[in-house]
């Protein structure tokens, strides 16, 4: 059959739609053709930002030589990794079970019925064609050991997938698990040793959180974030972030930007800024966020989920600038530009280009040039480079809307509102909560994973809920609407009856995969784990609404993943987080008045009351009459409300 992504919704796959390769999308009729026909599966999974996939399918998914062999001997199929991530998940634990390391793009050997019993990441043209071969002998040579092969595998692939917490032998506390994570950290560059550096905004949120009561973990977290956005993968023309650095300084980006990561970030520097009061946080918060909602807007309110690194066939052209460019712009001051930003003739990367990297921050700079008003050049800059990428052709976008991503989202333009209460960020969150409301939802009631041209597909995975549930609470905590946290409570039932697994107390990724065992996923990564914020949820749900169920039961995963988190926490940052505040008694702050006073402070939640709330149980029993009025609550008892922030005295 020939190649039939021509009509897929994914922008990634449609990146393969003249590929002389006869790729099929997954579904039921193709597994049916691979077992009807007794040909093994070849599975390529990527993204549309993905660099590395982009270099494969240049090198290989377009030769005629290489589609020849892959057409004769397997049954392609093309999965979008943000489309299908039960899929991406399934074919990574084989790839890392046989190669002990993962990535994108993910190529996996699997039998007629889809199960893997080979994997790997990108190859080359040549061995390529050199396993493709390989593979296709081995299958009609010797099956069998094919068939042990992929047995096997299984076995290996269920173990990992079949979650089932046991405790560890550990007398692991909070203070030793921050100890393991401060003998990685990086003290010179910032983030973590090594290269490659990533955001890791689940790590630095947790490590951050004054709840921790650990001041040098607190103020690494805060060096890293200032050493980010000094660096080149920090977009200091439009905003935004790149996915991450491959050296250890920040310096030369994989240019994709994601959603998720920005998203994240953006909620991350708000809470930098709520806690030091640096301007430059809120300054990084405000551009990331204008940089969204400039760039990645949807016209039904959502938002698009990524941005590729190449354009014109090249990586990191359109973000970068060769000196030819910089002069041909006359900039202002223009020699002290090319000093700051450390721009060189012959470019300070490849192609002749020039990352923009200063290595100074602005004050510095400033004092050391003896500049009096610096911050105005920097704006100058600015326009006139903004107004230089206008003529370069754009990286392309894939504008799929992830349900995830967008909670995501929402929950950073709850946090700006609470850093700058200017209409803009209070009407970004309420539009997006709007749109939350009702596209991600298919024709039957159910939420979606994936929206596409106002065209709601594919049926949420679990994480997909985790998330929508937690921007939900967050959006009632700051704009006090009931209809979000009743969302979120009926969001919560429909998870519980979908996705919760009695066995382990935990909750699995997928409600049904045919090929695998459904997968529970407890570790920590870009994003945190769906199951941890699941666990948070429920605990704050749980008190916002006296729900002592949901509440016991999210204690019960807290408790079930304690000794693991605590003996590697860098694994389960956002488990930690929940332990700490767990040991802190579930502090909260329910005041009448918005803004950021409260949270600057320790408190886990930070509510607003509004009249119509008084029948919801965390706000029944207190008195509001007053003006300004603070109740600090922990341990489940409220001490004395007071009507200055300043004036709560915490446990």
């Amino acid at each position: 059959m020939p190649n039939q992504l021509k009509h897929a919704r994914s922008p990634y796959l449609r990146q393969h739609e003249n590929n002389p390769v006869h790729w099929h999308e997954w579904n039921e009729e193709t597994l049916e053709l691979a077992k009807k026909s007794n040909k093994l599966i070849l599975v390529s999974i990527g993204y549309s930002a993905c660099h590395w996939c982009h270099v494969m399918a240049h090198e290989s998914f377009e030769d005629e030589a290489t589609a020849q062999i892959m057409n004769a001997h397997f049954i392609n199929i093309k999965i979008d990794r943000e489309e299908r991530p039960d899929l991406d998940a399934i074919y990574m634990d084989a790839c890392q079970l046989v190669t002990r390391s993962g990535g994108w793009p993910l190529n996996a050997f699997a039998l007629p019925d889809g199960s893997p019993f080979h994997a790997g990441t990108y190859f080359p043209k040549a061995q390529w064609q050199k396993i493709l071969s390989q593979i296709a002998q081995l299958w009609i040579s010797e099956p069998n050991k094919v068939l042990e092969y992929s047995l096997n595998l299984k076995k290996g692939i269920e173990q990992v997938s079949d979650f089932i917490p046991e405790k560890e032998p550990s007398n692991g506390s909070m203070d030793t698990a921050i100890e393991k994570i401060i003998t990685q950290l990086d003290t010179y560059n910032g983030g973590m040793k090594g290269a490659p550096k990533f955001p890791m905004p689940t790590l630095w949120n947790f490590l951050i959180d004054p709840l921790l009561h650990q001041k040098t973990a607190q103020n690494h977290a805060i060096f890293t974030l200032e050493q980010m956005r000094l660096g080149g993968i920090y977009d200091w023309v439009e905003g935004g972030f790149a996915r991450y650095a491959v050296d250890e300084r920040w310096f030369a980006p994989h240019f994709e930007k994601m959603l998720y990561d920005n998203a994240q970030l953006i909620s991350l520097y708000c809470k930098a800024y709520a806690i030091t009061g640096n301007e430059v946080f809120k300054t990084i918060a405000e551009a990331c966020g204008e940089y969204v909602l400039a760039e990645w807007k949807a016209e039904d309110a959502g938002f698009f989920s990524a941005y590729d690194a190449d354009s014109e066939g090249v990586e990191g052209k359109y973000y970068c600038f060769t000196h030819d460019e910089i002069n041909h712009l006359k900039l202002d001051n223009e020699s002290l530009f090319k000093q700051y930003f450390q721009i060189s003739e012959k470019g300070n990367w490849e192609h002749d280009l020039n990352i923009l990297y200063p290595i100074l921050t602005e004050s510095e700079f400033a004092s050391n040039e003896n500049i009096q008003d610096f911050k105005s050049l920097l704006k100058l800059w600015r326009d006139q480079l903004n107004k230089a990428r206008n003529n370069k052709i754009k990286p392309g976008i894939d504008d799929k809307q992830n349900t995830t991503w967008n909670a995501l989202l929402l929950s950073a333009f709850c946090h700006l509102s609470q850093i700058n209460a200017s209409q803009q960020w209070r009407e970004s969150a309420r539009s997006l909560f709007g749109y939350m409301k009702q596209k991600p939802y298919l024709m039957d009631g159910s939420l979606s994973h994936m929206v596409h041209k106002k065209e709601a597909y594919i049926s949420a995975f679990f994480e997909d809920y985790a998330h929508c549930i937690a921007s939900l609470i967050n959006y009632f905590e700051i704009f006090s609407d009931q209809n979000s946290l009743d969302l979120a409570m009926q969001l919560g039932q429909e998870v519980n009856d979908l996705f919760f697994d009695e066995a382990s107390g935990f909750y699995k990724t997928a409600q049904q995969n045919k090929i695998i065992r459904k997968k529970i996923e407890i570790t920590d990564n870009v994003i945190p784990s769906a199951n941890s914020v699941m666990c948070e949820n429920l605990l704050k749900l749980g008190l916002i609404r006296g729900k002592d169920k949901w509440f016991h039961q999210g204690e019960g995963m807290l408790e079930k993943m304690k000794d693991k988190a605590l003996m590697h926490p860098q694994h389960y940052a956002n488990w930690c987080r929940i332990l700490s505040i767990q040991q802190n008694g579930y502090p909260y702050v329910v005041s009448n008045k918005h803004g950021i006073q409260v949270n600057r402070h320790k408190a886990w939640m930070n509510l607003v009351w509004h009249k119509e709330l008084s029948d919801i149980h965390i706000f029944t029993g207190k008195d509001f009459s007053n003006k300004d009025v603070f109740y600090y609550c922990a341990n489940k008892v409220c001490h004395a409300p007071v009507s200055n922030s300043e004036d709560i005295r915490y446990a």
